[in-house]
């Protein structure tokens, strides 16, 4: 039934009306092929005939009717989908997460001085001073730091010191400013 369904809707090239799958039997690869297809119903003869009319009627306003059995089985494709989903993102954040902090040990004791320092509130010129630095050599310092974080200015570089950002892979070449 579904091979029909999915021929007109070939045919019809993405115009197809709404339809409705009256079947014989429940055959799975007919199930998906017809919802594939453009179906917005699915109902088993041998159970469901009587719901033929209305089937069409909420078909015909865009909503959808389907066997339980299908309906189910839809519900738990799609939970399992989204499981699959989050633990996808899941899995993807706590590799970047784990990158960031890998990109973060990559600073020497003195770069994470400049670094605290710099995420209180502590300019260049201000940092110098506490640490009895120079100021070139504090800008030497985030020069280094750019590079290692792979950041293209302060403000990146203290996002990705402070965790709300997730520094680049090391095959990125950020654009510095200038």
């Amino acid at each position: 039934m579904a091979q029909r369904l999915r021929c007109f809707s070939d045919k019809a090239e993405g115009l197809l009306p709404p339809a409705v799958v009256l079947a014989h039997g429940l055959d799975w690869d007919d199930v998906r092929l017809a919802l594939d297809s453009g179906a917005v119903g699915y109902l088993l003869e041998n159970r469901y005939a009587y719901l033929l009319a209305e089937a069409l009627w909420c078909a015909a306003r865009g909503s959808s009717i389907l066997d339980p059995e299908i309906a189910a089985e839809q519900v738990r494709v799609a939970v399992r989908a989204r499981a699959d989903e989050e633990e996808r993102t899941r899995t993807t954040e706590r590799t970047k997460s784990a990158a960031s902090a890998d990109r973060l040990q990559q600073l020497s004791r003195r770069e994470r001085q400049v670094m605290e320092l710099l995420v209180s509130g502590r300019g260049v010129s201000d940092v110098a001073r506490e640490m009895f630095l120079t100021d070139k050599t504090v800008r030497n310092y985030l020069s280094r730091i750019y590079v290692k974080l792979n950041a293209r200015c302060l403000s990146e570089a203290i996002l990705y010191w402070l965790g709300h950002l997730d520094a680049p892979s090391a095959t990125d070449t950020p654009e510095i400013q200038t």
